[in-house]
């Protein structure tokens, strides 16, 4: 069981409805529900808000419990609210928090370092026990409809892993995608840097993974854009440290693209993060064959080099991006990092000359790191 049974949601078997038909169908089962019943809306973070206005200028009085990762029950602050707010209808938000709060990213994901895990199936979050063992409380107590407002997801999470609480066949309500949230969806990805990918907290990530698979699988595509997006989707993945599906998609977008330099370059970095250094210098050169200008690529290729003992290839791959962009101050630290791990090399004109390893060699050495080391004082940082 891996990340992909979570996020993949197969609708294809479902006639495709518009947003009012979806609407139509809701609240009609809530109309009829006697007693208890829960209903799950998969639904964007936007179009959880248009559904709780609707379901307001339908049935009046709804009332919104909102959970957190810290979250693990409901019936007894469904109950509250009750007391509190007399609701004819409650709104369950945030589902996916509570699930994500009790299991770390790559557990409840199903990955380990083989991007395979087993599940022991009475290891379920708190929150899926409770719900369980309320059934009878929500049927014979709280007596109202309950709409849990749910991401894709959400609902593959509890078809694998909480049937017993969940049929997805019964009550279940998806929203279409709507055009202006896939354009955000495009416009953000397109913006963003792999600092703000990290800043995600894990629920807000499988969610932007979500939203970009669907928008990928709902309309034609040519290779290299498909190659670009399967690039993002990569990036989203290896920002959470899931790096085993993050390769899966740098792979994919190659297949599509086989000169998609930043699928390269990326598949380089997962491997170098994985310690797969011999694969990364590898996909650093396929890279660099396609973009020989690529100073950054130069630089990741010299750290790697660096990790294999290959001091000379690292100082002559730092040098390549210092031709390309000389102010390059990472690339500066590099090198000298590199000439103080030669015991036996001098550098001098960008050159590396072998040298009797004898206290001369070894102060040309020195000078030569040192060297280095008043450029890099004299450089910005980036």
């Amino acid at each position: 069981m891996n990340i992909n049974d979570f996020l993949m949601w197969d609708e294809d078997e479902l006639e495709p409805e518009t947003e009012e038909d979806v609407f139509g169908q809701l609240f009609q089962a809530i109309a009829n529900n006697e007693g208890a019943g829960c209903f799950f809306v998969q639904c964007t973070d936007r179009q959880e808000v248009v559904v709780l206005e609707r379901l307001r200028e339908r049935f009046g009085r709804v009332s919104e419990l909102v959970l957190n990762r810290e979250s693990v029950s409901v019936y007894g602050e469904a109950q509250e609210l009750l007391e509190r707010e007399a609701f004819d209808v409650l709104v369950v938000r945030s589902l996916d928090d509570a699930i994500l709060g009790y299991e770390d990213a790559k557990r409840s994901l199903g990955w380990d370092a083989t991007a395979l895990h087993r599940y022991d199936p009475r290891d379920v979050p708190q929150i899926l026990h409770h719900l369980n063992q309320m059934r009878e409380c929500w049927r014979d107590r709280l007596l109202r409809p309950v709409v849990f407002l749910v991401s894709p997801f959400v609902v593959q999470y509890l078809i694998l892993r909480c049937a017993d609480f969940y049929d997805w066949r019964v009550g279940t309500f998806i929203l279409p995608i709507d055009e202006s949230d896939q354009q955000q969806t495009l416009a953000w990805t397109k913006s963003a840097t792999f600092r703000q990918y990290r800043e995600l907290s894990t629920t807000e990530r499988f969610r932007k993974v979500a939203e970009l698979r669907d928008i990928l699988k709902g309309r034609e595509w040519n290779a290299v854009e498909a190659a670009e997006l399967l690039v993002e989707l990569g990036l989203l993945l290896e920002s959470g440290d899931e790096y085993g599906l993050a390769l899966s998609y740098y792979d994919q977008a190659i297949v599509n693209d086989p000169n998609c330099v930043q699928a390269y370059r990326n598949q380089a970095d997962v491997f170098r993060a994985l310690g797969r250094i011999e694969a990364a210098v590898a996909s650093y050169d396929r890279a660099l064959e396609l973009k020989p200008d690529d100073h950054e690529a130069w630089y990741n290729r010299g750290i790697a080099l660096g990790h294999l003992g290959q001091y000379e290839a690292a100082v002559a791959s730092y040098d390549r991006a210092l031709e390309i962009k000389p102010d390059y101050y990472y690339a500066w630290n590099g090198r000298g990092n590199a000439l103080r791990n030669l015991g036996q090399y001098e550098a001098s004109g960008g050159e590396l000359r072998s040298r009797p390893r004898n206290q001369t060699g070894l102060s040309l050495r020195l000078e030569s790191a040192r060297t280095c080391a008043r450029k890099l004082a004299a450089l910005p940082r980036g």
